[in-house]
């Protein structure tokens, strides 16, 4: 899973959040429920430790701290091991405003 030849990293940043998950009956399984993922809230930190970024997910959404913003369509995941959230690729739809997030075209998920 990577990003399209043609492309080069532009950004790395460190993301802590909060996943949301709700336990239900299942429906169409064996066994009596069910875990089912309902979102992902998090924030990007730099290097230096300060907010930048903040994510959210369903629809997934990137906002930057100067207010540029755009959302993504998912390309790919893939499993990263039982105690990780999968990796992702997404494809960045067009920013809503100019700023840091204006031009980005594709993010990562990586070293979860």
């Amino acid at each position: 899973m990577k990003v399209p030849a043609g492309h080069s990293v532009v950004m790395k940043t460190t993301a802590t959040g909060e996943i949301t998950c709700e336990c239900r009956v299942k429906i169409e399984r064996a066994g009596p429920f069910e875990q089912l993922f309902i979102g992902l809230n998090a924030g990007s930190r730099a290097r230096a430790g300060h907010p930048e970024v903040k994510y959210q997910s369903a629809p997934a959404s990137w906002e930057w701290n100067d207010g540029s913003k755009f959302n993504a369509t998912q390309l790919a995941m893939a499993p990263n091991g039982t105690e990780n959230i999968m990796l992702q690729l997404v494809k960045a739809n067009a920013a809503v405003s100019t700023g840091k997030m204006q031009g980005m075209k594709h993010i990562q998920r990586v070293a979860t």
